[in-house]
């Protein structure tokens, strides 16, 4: 089956998916007799729901990239350093709020996502195994695609096409998208985390009440983290220029820990003066490492979407 088509099918999944993410059918919610119109209304309100969790997370992102990438009377306060070093400050800023974003804010949603029956909802379809482990992944795509698409447009604009620069331009491409697999990543490795070893227990030791309360604390923080975001984005942005001059001596090892690495990566490929070759070096081969990390992140992340869905699996996270 064509792509385009196992994308239109996957809006049919990534419904059903809204709906038991805010309604927590598999967690034991019953909905009361309803006639059709009322379920239609129901689940077009969750699908609402989801979308504006997505617009809330990419306004954000936007507003946070607003502060550090362009110029504002806010920008003054920052402690005077070299650009080589404002730039890896920034970067660094970005990336970690994209990551902490994506995470966040997805990890209910894919909570469901991991707990829902998909398969017995493809079964009756004459689909092949392999494209319903598509569908199951565009799915997946569908409940991030617009934060994704955002946050690594206005990073490449900002790094690579303004400054017409095409190194700036695929060392900033290469710096979003291992990010956002990593965030990826993250997200299915704790909502699997979170279903199977608390939802799907009992609940009646201490440990899995520990974990509840740990997970019900998390699912409160996308509030509280965009309102951290979005009214201390310059300071975040200053803190991360501060460490990258505070440990500007031992540079050699700062530019090995990411995000730092695509900081200076991104730095390197964007100025032309002042700038460390063995620094630069060292960033492109840490940065390396990194994405050859992602893309073992990613081949989890596909490998587990097989198993998602189908009942007879047991999804273990690890």
């Amino acid at each position: 089956m064509r792509l385009l088509e196992l994308w239109r099918l996957s809006r049919v999944v990534y419904k059903e998916v809204s709906f038991q993410s805010i309604f927590s059918l598999r967690s034991g919610g019953i909905l009361s007799q309803r006639d059709n119109a009322s379920i239609l209304r129901l689940v077009k309100s969750a699908e609402l729901n989801i979308l504006v969790n997505k617009a809330l997370t990419t306004i954000f992102m936007l507003v946070f990239a607003a502060v550090i990438f362009l110029p504002h009377p806010f920008k003054t306060t920052y402690v005077r350093v070299p650009d080589e070093l404002s730039i890896t400050g920034d970067v660094s800023a970005f990336l970690s709020v994209v990551l902490f974003m994506i995470t966040i804010m997805g990890l209910q949603v894919t909570t469901a996502f991991v707990s829902s029956d998909i398969t017995s909802l493809l079964a009756p379809l004459p689909l092949s195994k392999s494209d319903i482990s598509k569908v199951i992944f565009l799915c997946f795509l569908r409940m991030f695609d617009l934060p994704l698409i955002s946050a690594a447009a206005i990073f490449v604009l900002n790094y690579g096409i303004l400054r017409k620069s095409l190194l700036g331009f695929l060392s900033s491409f290469l710096s979003i998208i291992t990010t956002e697999i990593f965030a990826l990543a993250l997200t299915v490795a704790l909502s699997s985390f979170f279903y199977y070893k608390v939802s799907s227990g009992d609940g009646r030791t201490k440990w899995r009440s520990l974990l509840r309360l740990a997970f019900t604390i998390v699912w409160i923080l996308p509030a509280l983290g965009t309102y951290f975001v979005a009214n201390f984005a310059t300071q975040i942005a200053q803190s991360f220029i501060l460490l990258a001059q505070i440990f500007s001596p031992v540079a050699h090892l700062l530019v090995l820990l990411y995000p730092f690495s695509f900081g200076f990566l991104v730095s390197s490929s964007t100025l032309y003066e002042g700038i460390d070759m063995n620094i630069s070096r060292l960033s492109l081969f840490s940065s390396i490492a990194y994405v050859v990390l992602a893309s073992f992140s990613l081949k989890w992340v596909l490998a587990r979407m097989k198993g998602i869905g189908t009942p007879r699996v047991h999804f273990k996270p690890g």
